[in-house]
């Protein structure tokens, strides 16, 4: 959901809007959704009605999903260490759209990057141009499918980076088509506009995630997922698109991970409701399910970014993992995260500061998606090992971050749980974020009337 989308006939902004009060009137209406929706010929790939105009430039913010970074700071870094801007291509899609679709619209760009950049005069001579492919969240996904569907560009490229890309899917993806009674009208809207959408149903989780009424873990299957409330149709085109992703075809592939975040990992479907755990289930080497002395599964916390597990985004044994103690949303623009992109595109060896293993000082950070104005809400973090380290900071995430409060942490009911009691009085859509020690953990909150 990182890129601008406009409708083609008015030029009107449907995606990055930029304006606190158009968010939140845009979620509390269904009709404010309605652009967004993906019509059945749209689905038979009659496309152009919505258009990707650029990566989002602005903070945006979608119930359950949460907020996602713009990527101003990623760009304005790899500017900065390209020989020339012109090397750079932007790729904003049509994320509402199947990867499938999208793989197919990146490597039209691509082929056309690669030979606008052969003929281009500040080219460096006798170097003949490879590209870096960096991904974010979904835009992984994209990349992996164009690899595997174009083997000969494929073998243009020099290197890869992912940045919290699911590549196993994420349970959040089922637990956002089933919101319904009893969830705040913003979620219930969500919900309505998620299962028309390809894109969605192309991140619903790959692994054994859903356990069973017999205490067993299986994959989601066409039934479970028309139980929870996915599109029969839409589902069997992902199975499908599943072919396509196996990351082992991204060439020299660094996954960059976001852990150490309250992450939903598995699922159980009763009645046609989802109820989501924030733990997996251990398992032998051979994936066999470890149970305890009566029988019972075993559970075990991997931890996230929030919105993908941990071993969702490392997709395979040989990839080179780096592990950020760092929301889904804000991987894209964590300096520590730049500083690895960067680092492959000038070519620093892998590792060469930074490795698999999650920082010691990383914090996990649990808040609402939603809250309203002049209402307390609460501020948690988790993993404080020195509460006089830790610190919290709440901004503006449309006023260039400018600074609103400084709420207090404080000692909860756990000795390595802070929490802040914070009252935010005027509507609008900050940024909170928490540091321990090592880069900033943030996420975005979104205040309503």
């Amino acid at each position: 959901m990182g890129s601008r989308l406009v409708e083609a006939a008015t030029g009107r902004v449907l995606w990055g809007l930029g304006r606190a009060a158009q968010l939140a009137a845009r979620w509390r209406h269904r009709e404010g959704l309605a652009a967004l929706a993906v019509t059945p010929q749209e689905w038979d790939g009659r496309v152009g009605r919505v258009v990707p105009a650029g990566l989002l430039d602005t903070a945006e913010f979608a119930p359950v999903l949460r907020g996602i970074e713009p990527y101003g700071r990623l760009v304005r870094r790899l500017r900065e260490v390209l020989v020339h801007p012109d090397a750079l291509l932007e790729f904003g899609y049509d994320w509402r759209l199947s990867v499938e679709h999208n793989a197919e619209q990146l490597a039209a760009e691509l082929r056309a990057h690669l030979a606008a950049w052969r003929a281009h005069p500040a080219r460096p001579p006798g170097v003949e141009p490879r590209v870096v492919l960096v991904a974010h969240s979904m835009g992984g996904l994209v990349a992996t499918a164009m690899c595997a569907r174009h083997p000969d560009l494929a073998a243009e490229v020099r290197a890869t980076v992912t940045l919290g890309t699911p590549f196993l899917g994420a349970v959040k993806a089922a637990a956002l088509l089933n919101s319904g009674r009893g969830t705040p009208l913003e979620h219930r809207n969500l919900l309505a506009l998620a299962r028309t959408l390809p894109g969605v149903h192309d991140l619903l989780p790959a692994y054994r995630c859903v356990v069973t009424a017999d205490e067993d873990v299986v994959e989601l299957g066409a039934a479970e997922a028309a139980a929870l409330g996915a599109d029969p149709e839409l589902f069997e085109r992902t199975r499908r698109t599943r072919a396509l992703l196996d990351p082992s075809v991204l060439p020299n592939h660094r996954a960059v991970v976001g852990a150490g975040q309250p992450t939903e990992q598995a699922l159980r479907i009763e009645a046609g409701v989802v109820r989501t755990y924030h733990h997996g289930h251990l398992r032998h080497p051979d994936d066999e399910l470890v149970r305890d002395a009566i029988g019972r599964l075993v559970p075990v916390d991997h931890t996230g970014d929030g919105t993908v597990f941990r071993y969702s985004a490392t997709p395979h044994d040989g990839v080179d993992e780096i592990c950020l103690g760092q929301t889904h949303g804000a991987l894209a623009k964590s300096s520590t995260a730049l500083d690895v992109v960067c680092g492959v595109v000038t070519r620093l060896p892998a590792r060469s500061a930074l490795g698999g293993e999650l920082p010691e000082d990383t914090v996990g950070l649990r808040l609402p998606d939603l809250v309203t104005a002049g209402e307390p809400f609460t501020v948690a973090v988790d993993g404080v090992r020195d509460a006089g380290a830790a610190s919290c900071l709440v901004e503006d995430a449309h006023v260039d971050g400018a600074p609103v409060a400084r709420p207090l942490l404080a000692r909860g009911d756990r000795p390595d749980v802070l929490v802040a009691s914070v009252v935010l009085d005027e509507p609008g859509l900050y940024r909170v974020a928490v540091s321990g020690g090592a880069d900033p953990v943030t996420e975005l909150v979104l205040v309503q009337e």
